[in-house]
């Protein structure tokens, strides 16, 4: 071996863990990301209902997909939209409350439905009661 020369020890990187993506929350505007961002403006704005609103969110921020956060917590109903409301989705909140969000770029499936498999980021909208 010529001097100088350093050996260096080889990683195995098939035995590192997987990187972890996590699904990214957007806002449509500052004044939005203001307040779901903020705990005591969302108190102020939702009372009871923001302690769900917080769980909701990071539920979402912890999920990998759209279609993962549905499989992990089934009881939601998450659910697309039809008509002049396509291509948003509410999760349920309590009682007749929503939380609406849309997907950041929306991947179409070929029957015109959202893949939620590929949806990875969402911009969160608002909270409503849509009845």
């Amino acid at each position: 071996m010529s001097p100088g020369v350093k050996l260096t020890k080889l990683v195995n990187f098939t035995a590192l863990p997987p990187v972890i993506r996590r699904m990214e929350i957007l806002y449509p505007n500052t004044k939005t990301q203001k307040l779901f961002c903020d705990d005591k403006k969302l108190r102020a704005e939702f009372g009871q209902l923001a302690k769900t609103v917080m769980a909701r969110l990071t539920q979402l921020e912890s999920a990998e997909t759209l279609a993962a956060m549905h499989k992990d917590f089934p009881g939601l109903r998450i659910h697309e939209y039809k008509g002049k409301d396509k291509g948003k989705i509410s999760i349920d909140l309590s009682g007749n409350y929503r939380l609406i969000f849309t997907p950041k770029n929306p991947p179409q499936k070929p029957d015109g439905g959202l893949d939620w498999n590929q949806i990875t980021a969402i911009v969160i909208l608002e909270v409503t009661d849509p009845h």
